[in-house]
């Protein structure tokens, strides 16, 4: 299983505005990335709470957008929620946590994520278990390996020698140097998938704009976390929020500045400060 697996099929065709005006398209390697939400309201058994009307939506013209897709157990953890073989690195023994929980609803989520996506940003690891899984997935329909097959990746490592998986760009050396460059030098969104260190150097470096993150009703005990103790404090403005019918809650979080209060007793009565 990928870290990213295979997405359950669901019945709701994505589309988005696109230059000249046209609507509802299929996925098409190069397009832009330009709000998926606004083209339709999706509606399924979870509790679904739109905090940002048209989220995710982005003019042709604007910079580059870093987002973190990471899936995560309740108490924090990211490694190997598709299988046991995924990560075992560390000892890890409790991977696949995510599958019981998967549902048409999280494909709905999924699905979202990479009709938006402009390129892909990925550690090596994660390029690698991704490449096995996804090569296999020929299926037009299928989203996700349309774009993961066919779309423009990076892969940050020092060591791969040679990335055969369609467009790829191997980065090496300083790779949040890189990213910032990318950043500034293109449009659309660079999406993270997993790849839990490099997700940590770019949160620690402030270099993600957006967090998209589905949490499940799991708990494992030790393993990778995207925000570790060595991370910076931040807040992060809800976006967007909504539940699936097996219980995963997602969250789309824009960070800002950490501010600190405490609470006081003022006339009887409590009280922030």
């Amino acid at each position: 299983m990928p870290a990213i697996g295979p997405v359950p099929k669901t019945t709701c065709r994505l589309g988005w505005p696109a230059p000249g005006g046209h609507t509802d398209r299929g996925l098409t390697p190069g397009d832009g990335v330009l709000g998926v939400w606004a083209a339709r309201e999706f509606r399924y058994g979870g509790e679904h709470t739109v905090l940002r009307p048209r989220a995710g939506e982005r003019r042709w013209e604007d910079p580059v957008k870093l987002v973190t897709h990471t899936f995560l157990t309740l108490d924090g953890v990211m490694q190997g929620p598709g299988g046991a073989e995924e990560d075992p690195s560390g000892g890890f023994g409790h991977g696949g946590w995510l599958v019981p929980f998967s549902d048409a609803d999280m494909g709905v989520i999924v699905e979202s994520w990479f009709a938006r996506t402009e390129a892909i940003l990925l550690g090596r690891n994660t390029y690698e278990t991704m490449r096995a899984y996804w090569s296999q997935v020929t299926d037009p329909a299928n989203s996700a390996a349309a774009r993961l097959n066919h779309g423009r990746k990076y892969v940050v490592s020092n060591t791969l020698t040679r990335a055969d998986w369609g467009d790829t760009t191997v980065l090496r050396g300083d790779a949040v140097g890189q990213v910032a460059d990318i950043k500034k030098g293109g449009r659309g969104e660079l999406q993270v998938h997993g790849s839990a260190r490099l997700a940590q150097a770019l949160h620690v470096a402030g270099l993600i704009d957006e967090y998209r993150l589905l949490t499940f009703p799991v708990t494992v005990g030790a393993g990778k976390a995207l925000f570790t103790d060595a991370a910076p404090p931040r807040e992060y403005n809800l976006l967007e929020s909504r539940t699936t019918r097996a219980g995963a809650v997602y969250q789309v979080l824009a960070p800002k500045a950490f501010e600190a209060g405490g609470l006081t007793v003022q006339d009887g009565r409590e009280a922030a400060r």
